[in-house]
């Protein structure tokens, strides 16, 4: 899964993120153990969502792999938004903060890649990413 320099970075980047804001609903709002349990549900949801969306592009713009490759990432991707829907349908009928905290954690991934992609513009870091 984190077979390449950008997938590990995100990984990394969207736990960091998570660790942290899950930190501050612990210490800050009241009932902020559901709020981090949430957050890192639909963190690890969002990361893996990317995975398999990179894996059915890989299928597509990468000629000489199997193409079995593309059917696998498609699949992924498919059962990956039916979970992920069906956990934010299960969490806003259960508490309205555990799928507001779910629907960060899922955003969260997208966030990493533009805020990535706004400092390398900008000349802030070089991460150099092919």
């Amino acid at each position: 899964m984190f077979k390449n320099k950008l997938g590990l970075f995100v990984a990394k980047r969207t736990l960091a993120f998570c660790v942290v804001f899950s930190a501050a609903a612990v210490l800050f709002i009241e009932g902020g153990w559901t709020i981090a349990a949430g957050l890192f549900a639909g963190g690890a949801a969002g990361v893996f969502k990317f995975f398999s969306l990179a894996l059915v592009f890989s299928g597509i713009l990468l000629k000489t792999e199997k193409p079995s490759r593309f059917r696998t990432g498609l699949s992924l991707y498919l059962a990956s938004l039916v979970v992920s829907l069906a956990a934010l349908a299960a969490s806003a009928k259960y508490d309205m903060r555990i799928f507001i905290a779910m629907l960060a954690g899922v955003m969260l991934t997208p966030f990493v890649i533009a805020l990535n992609a706004f400092t390398e513009a900008l000349g802030i870091t070089r991460n150099n990413f092919e």
